[in-house]
């Protein structure tokens, strides 16, 4: 990861006013996909030529199997050349999107991970990182009462012990 980031820690630094939504408008689960990824374009994460490319990579990813892990929660996620750094975003939907998730039960917490090919070992970590996150009931509790982006990141970093 090219942010000089310290670990787990302080992974929650991927994570940007711009690249959170507690407000998603999607109703079906490419359309979530679509929304995070728009999220990190408008941010400047992502260039705009290269948003389709990846929300392809995102929808091949999830027709292997499914990111939605359960309790209302999915990680989308893909390692893909079209990014040059590790990026993320994190989408909350008022409305619960059918996710097609391990437990049958509809998403309403995203968190949305890229990185680059050669990032895989980082692209790992966060991921335990991310699904240590959501298994905490009160986070996630937390998270979906969030009222703005930037209340979703204090959160973020309060529970990341940054």
């Amino acid at each position: 990861m090219n942010k000089g980031t310290g670990g787990a820690s302080s992974f929650w630094k991927l994570f940007g006013a711009k690249t959170v939504s507690v407000d998603l408008s999607a109703r079906e689960k490419n359309a979530a996909i679509a929304e995070l990824v728009d999220l990190l374009v408008a941010a400047g994460k992502i260039e705009r030529k290269r948003r389709d490319a990846i929300v392809d990579a995102l929808v091949s990813r999830e027709q292997l199997g499914s990111t939605g892990i359960g309790a209302g929660v999915a990680i989308p996620h893909v390692k893909i050349d079209e990014v040059p750094e590790t990026v993320a975003a994190i989408g909350v939907a008022r409305e619960a999107v059918d996710y097609d998730s391990v437990d049958g039960e509809p998403c309403d917490i995203f968190l949305l991970l890229l990185s680059p090919m050669a990032e895989a070992e980082t692209h790992l970590e966060i991921l335990r990182w991310l699904a240590k996150l959501v298994r905490n009931p009160d986070f996630c509790r937390f998270l979906r009462a969030a009222k703005s982006a930037k209340e979703a990141l204090s959160l973020l970093k309060e529970m990341s012990g940054g």
